[in-house]
């Protein structure tokens, strides 16, 4: 039974028949069971299709309903057709069954974009807004979609409305960017126009579009902080906009109350000291807006001690020490001395007392205004504090030799010798330069046999250490802790050194054993430096014998490419020497130039076997036999024959 109708319908589509197609198809829909009804529909789509018109769109409608599936070519084909109201209605549909469909979307605002009016269930304002909160990061096109869409309709005060409402509420740059620019855009078209026609109301929009352009850094500024509400940056650079005093504090209270201590991003502190140098000249108030400062519960003792820096510095900078003094000193008082500074449980105000740099600062404060015994009040008390550094230490201790109290400047070293390890040798450094001229010899000696075995390969300590025993003490007592310098500290300069004092206290032929001790001792490149020093040495001394000796000995760490060493020799030769002891001297070079090639290529040579370059021998498995015959020597055609 299908069949005759299908055969029917198509015999009428090949004739222009179309109210006639119309009806059979109706009938044929009316006769055949639901289950046939498909076969149908699909060649009436074919009629529909190549008809076009209301028709069309009644038998998609029909189609759809057995082929659901189907409704987004549907509204491909309705778009075609110019149906954009009957296309709207069907991609909302679509929306409404697959939920967060952004392709879909995306569709549909565009058909919304190129039509003038569309009247739609609900309104086409509804339905972006929708958009809008299903689709966030779209923010900023969509917006700009439906005033666009309004700007077409003619309602130009909705559409200023959409625009205000978009660049008043956009939660990045980039949406607030494309809204702002469409919204100067169409302000600029309007503007232009009333221009054009030489409206009376030009003015106005002029006025307004240059408050909007100047309105862009204040809204940028808004966006941002609607995304970072506690970044203290953020605030600054808003605050940094306003020219006017009173927008400028405004701008600064509204900061503070703005961002909770415990959630500001960035040194709240900062805000509090900026708000305060903006009212550098007015004194009360700047003190004022201090005080509200050290009341704030920060997140860290450092900022906290910010404040109170900045606070005692504006002090001091406008002559005010005792002012700058009290600040820091009322701030370090607390009854509870054994708070631990990094206790986060407890406030700022609570552990600012354990900050050594508000102390640090309060000791050279005091130092610069105050007196010798209450400075020195101030380091005991960071000494019981246990808030000691090393570079308190120095401070107090140069306090102390200021004011010629010696032996408690030698205490205060001593302490922090046994305090600080890592900084232990900078401070015996100094300990000892400073005992140096006030303490006994037996005392002196003391302290540096304990700083050397503490420090057994620092040079300086040595060097201090010879030279009391060359000035207040026994020159033979320098050289036996020059010698052992050599021992613990193994290089050219030390034993250089050695030399040069051994050379002032009993000449250059007492540097024999020291020069013997270097060169058992050095590396090669040390030793070779050291033994030409050596043969010099006896050449000046006249021991030309034992200079050329100590030459050959001294060639065993001297690569023949040192010029300078063979060179030396060569010109002593040259000097002092005879034909068999200058044959004897190239004979050695070559020995040596041979030695060092010989280790720089097996040096070579492993290190390429090590990476795999070099090929190791591998013995051959095929033996020839039989009669096996000499090679033929192959003529060589340079070779000239002589005929003798």
């Amino acid at each position: 039974m299908p069949v005759i109708w299908l055969q029917y319908l198509q015999f009428l589509m090949l004739q222009p028949k179309v109210t006639k197609t119309r009806s059979v198809i109706n009938e044929a829909l009316r006769s055949l069971p639901v289950q046939q009804h498909p076969r149908v529909l699909k060649l009436a789509l074919q009629f529909g299709t190549k008809v076009g018109g209301p028709t069309s769109v009644q038998i998609w409608k029909r189609y759809v309903l057995a082929y659901p599936d189907q409704k987004e070519t549907m509204a491909q084909s309705l778009i075609k057709m110019g149906y954009h109201g009957e296309a709207a209605v069907v991609l909302i549909e679509l929306l409404n069954a697959s939920g967060d469909n952004y392709a879909l979307w995306t569709e549909l605002v565009d058909l919304i974009g190129e039509s003038d009016k569309l009247t739609l269930e609900p309104p086409v304002e509804q339905i972006i807004s929708s958009g809008i909160k299903r689709f966030p990061d779209q923010r900023g096109p969509l917006t700009v979609q439906l005033a666009n869409f309004l700007v077409r309709n003619g309602d130009l005060e909705s559409a200023r409305d959409v625009f205000e409402d978009g660049i008043t509420t956009a939660n990045t740059v980039r949406d607030f960017t494309v809204v702002f620019d469409a919204y100067a855009e169409f302000e600029e078209r309007i503007v232009t126009h009333l221009i054009e026609n030489e409206s009376p109301m030009a003015d106005l929009r002029i006025a307004k579009l240059d408050h909007l352009l100047e309105r862009r850094p204040f809204l940028i500024s808004d966006v941002r902080l609607r995304r970072e509400p506690y970044s203290v940056l953020e605030w600054q650079k808003r605050i940094a906009l306003y020219e006017d005093p009173a927008e400028t504090v405004a701008a600064y209270t509204e900061a503070v109350q703005s961002i909770p201590p415990a959630k500001a991003d960035g040194k709240l502190s900062q805000l509090w000291i900026s708000w305060a140098k903006f009212y550098a000249e007015d004194r009360e108030t700047a003190c004022e807006i201090y005080h509200k400062a050290t009341l704030v519960p920060y997140k860290s003792v450092s900022e906290l001690a910010d404040v109170y820096l900045a606070w005692s510095q504006y002090e001091s900078e406008n002559d005010h020490w005792e002012n700058a003094v009290k600040i820091i000193k009322q701030a370090l008082e607390s009854p509870n001395t054994h708070v631990s500074y990094h206790n986060s449980d407890l406030t700022a105000q609570d552990r600012i007392h354990k900050s050594v740099r508000l102390w640090s600062y309060y000791a050279d404060l005091v130092e610069s205004y105050g007196t010798f015994e209450e400075t020195k009040q101030v380091y005991e008390k960071i000494m019981a504090l246990d808030l000691l550094t090393p570079l308190f230490v120095v401070n107090y201790a140069t306090l102390l030799e200021e004011n010629d109290h010696f032996e408690e400047m030698f205490k205060v070293y001593e302490k922090g010798i046994s305090l600080f390890e890592e900084s232990a040798f900078e401070i015996w450094n100094l300990y000892l330069v400073k005992a140096s001229p006030r303490l006994g010899l037996e005392r002196l000696r003391d302290l540096f046999e304990d700083a050397i075995s503490k420090f057994p390969t620092q040079k300086a300590l040595y060097i201090l250490y010879g030279k009391l025993e060359e000035d207040r003490g026994l020159v033979r007592n320098a050289m036996r802790v020059y010698s052992a310098m050599c021992d613990h500290v193994k290089t050219s300069e030390t034993f250089k050194y050695y030399i040069g004092r051994t050379v002032e206290n009993f000449g250059l032929a007492a540097t024999r054993p020291v020069y013997d001790k270097a060169l058992e001792s050095l590396p090669n490149k040390d030793a070779s430096e050291l033994a030409l020093d050596y043969a010099q040495m006896e050449e000046k001394l006249g021991e030309i014998d034992r200079a050329r000796a100590i030459y050959g000995y001294g060639s065993q760490f001297s690569d023949p490419q040192i010029i300078k060493y063979y060179d030396a020799w060569h010109k002593f030769e040259v000097a002092h020497g005879t034909e068999d002891t200058f044959k004897d001297m190239l004979r050695i070079k070559r020995s040596i130039q041979a030695q060092f090639n010989t280790d720089i290529h097996y040096a070579t040579t492993a290190a390429e076997v090590k990476k795999g370059t070099v090929q190791e021998f591998v013995k051959g498995e095929t033996v020839q036999k039989g009669n096996i015959e000499p090679p033929v020597a192959q003529a060589n055609e340079d070779e000239i024959e002589l005929d003798i």
